[in-house]
């Protein structure tokens, strides 16, 4: 038995195969120790150049001066419009037509609006005295003065035919309106479009 320890060294200076492993697995470790730091330092830098970016953002979200700046500008800007010569791109013209083909194009019949004049009596009555006032069968409202030019029940359904099928309603109410603009034009020539 001898008196130094197992784990001694031998006196020599010799190597022991556990010495070798402990060796080989010593490097081992400070080899993936320098990649770990060199991992690191790298990340590190990422992460402050992405810190950086992230506070220019926010800055330029809080800056109102030029919010179309698009970074630095260009050192030659090229100009804008196609260039002359090779740069020019593709030169092309539309083709000339092989056939001719045939088009039809229906048209509505003309327009001739019917104006009715109805003659509205207005009077008191005797009893009460309350203001009444007489209507006829083909009248769409009972209004007066201002509003006596109505449109009549074919243009009602148009507009209402124009809502149905899906037409917004602003557009819908100008067909009322070229309506109404044909009956006025009809009223001012004495009846006839």
């Amino acid at each position: 038995m001898s008196t130094r320890g197992d784990d001694a060294p031998p006196p020599n200076g010799e190597s022991t195969p556990v010495t070798e492993g402990l060796e080989r697995e010593n490097e081992r470790l400070r080899d993936g120790l320098r990649r770990a730091e060199r991992d690191r330092a790298r990340l590190r830098r990422k992460i402050e150049r992405l810190q950086g970016q992230l506070d220019a953002a926010r800055r330029d979200g809080f800056r109102q001066a030029a919010p179309f700046s698009r970074g630095t500008p260009t050192r030659r800007p090229r100009g804008p419009g196609r260039k002359p010569g090779a740069a020019y791109g593709r030169r092309a013209c539309r083709a000339t037509p092989t056939r001719v083909a045939a088009q039809t194009q229906m048209d509505l019949p003309p327009i001739r609006p019917v104006v009715r004049a109805c003659a509205v009596h207005i009077g008191r009555c005797q009893p009460c005295h309350r203001r009444v006032q007489g209507r006829h069968p083909l009248q769409t409202s009972e209004a007066l003065g201002a509003a006596a030019v109505q449109v009549g029940p074919a243009v009602v359904a148009l507009s209402a035919q124009y809502a149905g099928a899906g037409v917004a309603q602003d557009r819908a109410a100008g067909a009322a309106d070229l309506c109404r603009a044909l009956c006025h034009g009809a009223r001012a020539s004495g009846g006839r479009p």
